[in-house]
């Protein structure tokens, strides 16, 4: 069986991501901005050592509702307007590539992707009400530095995720629970939060109302 870690994660935010603003302002340095053609969506990122946090919004919302697009909600997902599940965890393997996956997966090739590569797109895409999940197959660690940020941050230690009930969760969903790369609990309002260096600096920036995200380091 194929083992993984967290590549990265996103959240949905307003077009631009202003919100970036706040982290940087904390001393966070934001790597490349992205764009996606093809799949209608753009985003920010900050990066660290063994991982990043995009911060995704739509940009083309036909684009987004095309096939094969459409099979991943992203119209839906990265709208931070929407009641749908706005949040994703990208993951890649740490050895065998060819070993099977933990869960069901389908071949999502937007039109970014070189030609013959494919994400591997957890089976439960379609259900909006858990988080996107889709593994990364080329990867064999960051493929980045982790830049020198002001406030001194480096490594990713604990990703958390609070959503509501989720009723008949997919099989996708409850292994990828199982793993214990995201702690998942269950409550009113949805939450991202991102531990850094295991929070010893004791500082926090929480993007709510505007975003469901918070970072301690």
């Amino acid at each position: 069986m194929m083992t993984l870690e967290l590549d990265h994660m996103f959240v949905a935010v307003r077009a631009g991501a202003p919100e970036i603003a706040a982290l940087q302002a904390a001393g966070f340095q934001e790597g490349e901005r992205n764009r996606h053609p093809g799949q209608g969506t753009a985003s920010r990122g900050v990066f660290f050592a063994n991982g990043y946090v995009e911060f995704l919004w739509l940009e083309d919302p036909a684009e987004a509702k095309a096939f094969p697009i459409r099979r991943t909600c992203l119209a839906q997902r990265a709208d931070p307007g929407s009641p749908t599940l706005s949040f994703g965890f990208g993951l890649r393997p740490t050895g065998d590539v060819g070993a099977a996956l933990p869960f069901s997966t389908w071949d999502y090739r937007p039109p970014y992707l070189p030609a013959g590569t494919a994400i591997l797109m957890g089976s439960n895409s379609e259900k909006p009400t858990e988080p996107l999940i889709f593994v990364l197959p080329w990867k064999s660690g960051p493929g980045y530095e982790c830049p020198q940020h002001p406030n001194g941050a480096r490594r990713v230690t604990k990703v958390s995720l609070t959503i509501g009930a989720v009723e008949d969760p997919s099989p996708e969903f409850t292994t990828f629970c199982s793993l214990g790369l995201v702690q998942i609990g269950f409550g009113v309002a949805p939450l991202l939060k991102v531990e850094i260096d295991a929070g010893e600096s004791r500082n926090l920036v929480d993007l709510r109302p505007a975003v469901p995200f918070m970072i301690q380091w």
